[in-house]
C-alpha cells in the first residue's frame, strides 16, 4: 500500500524504492525484452540438437563434413554414439540456473528439491552410459554433480533451520554450522577424487609401451 494515495502498489523485492508500475510503457518494453531473451536462451539446446542431428552420420562414421567441423565443440568430448549428449547437458544447466527460479518465492524448497532430482538423475545417467571419451572427464563430471548435490542439500537444511528445534534434530546448532559442514565435505570429496585421478594418471604413465625401431 502507498500511504499517500491508499492505492495498492508493487515494489521490487530487493529495492523497495523501485515501483513495479504496469501502466508505465517502459515496464512492458522491459517485459517483452526479458521474454525474448529467455526464449532465445531456452531454444539453444534445440538448436544444438538440430545441428548435431544433421551431422550425426559424419560424426559416427568419422567422415568429417563442413558442418561437423563447425560444431565440433558440441560433440568432440563425447563418444560417437552419444553425439546428442551436449544439448541434454545444456538443458540441465539451464534448468539448474534458470528454470528452477520459475517456482514461486513462497515455495523455496521446491527449487532445491527440483535441482537435486535433476542433478541426481544426470549423475545416474552418466554412470550408466558413460558418454565421455576421457575417463578424467567422467570423474570430474561425477565430482561436479556430487558437489552440487551436497550444496542443494545444504540449502534445504538451511531453510529448515529457520526453526531451531528442527535444526537441532538434524544435528546442527545453526545454519552457519551447516555451511561449514558442507564446505568441509566438498573439500574432502574434491581431494579424494582429484587424488584418484592423479593416481590413475601416474599408473598410465608407468605402463610399459611398445617402441618401434625403424
Amino acid at each position: 500500500m502507498e500511504a499517500a494515495s491508499g492505492a495498492r502498489v508493487s515494489f521490487l523485492a530487493s529495492d523497495p524504492s523501485i515501483k513495479c508500475d504496469t501502466d508505465d510503457p517502459e515496464y512492458w518494453l522491459l517485459w517483452r525484452t526479458a521474454i525474448c531473451f529467455i526464449g532465445c536462451v531456452s531454444a539453444l539446446p534445440l538448436l544444438y540438437l538440430v545441428l548435431l542431428f544433421r551431422c550425426r552420420t559424419a560424426i559416427v562414421k568419422h567422415a568429417p563434413s563442413r558442418l561437423s567441423r563447425g560444431c565440433r565443440f558440441l560433440w568432440h568430448d563425447y563418444k560417437e554414439e552419444y553425439w546428442w549428449f551436449e544439448p541434454l547437458q545444456h538443458a540441465r544447466k539451464l534448468t539448474l540456473t534458470g528454470f528452477v527460479m520459475l517456482f514461486d518465492e513462497s515455495r523455496p524448497l521446491a527449487r532445491a528439491l527440483t535441482a537435486m532430482v535433476v542433478t541426481l538423475s544426470f549423475l545416474v545417467v552418466m554412470i550408466y552410459i558413460e558418454p565421455f571419451r576421457s575417463t578424467t572427464d567422467s570423474r570430474l563430471f561425477a565430482l561436479q554433480q556430487m558437489v552440487l548435490l551436497v550444496l542443494f542439500q545444504a540449502v534445504t537444511l538451511i531453510r529448515l533451520c529457520d526453526e531451531q528445534r528442527l535444526c537441532r534434530s538434524f544435528g546442527f546448532e545453526s545454519s552457519f554450522s551447516i555451511s561449514m559442514a558442507c564446505a568441509a565435505w566438498n573439500l574432502l570429496l574434491m581431494g579424494v577424487v582429484l587424488s584418484m585421478i592423479v593416481y590413475r594418471a601416474l599408473q598410465q604413465s608407468q605402463r610399459a609401451t611398445l617402441r618401434l625401431h625403424i
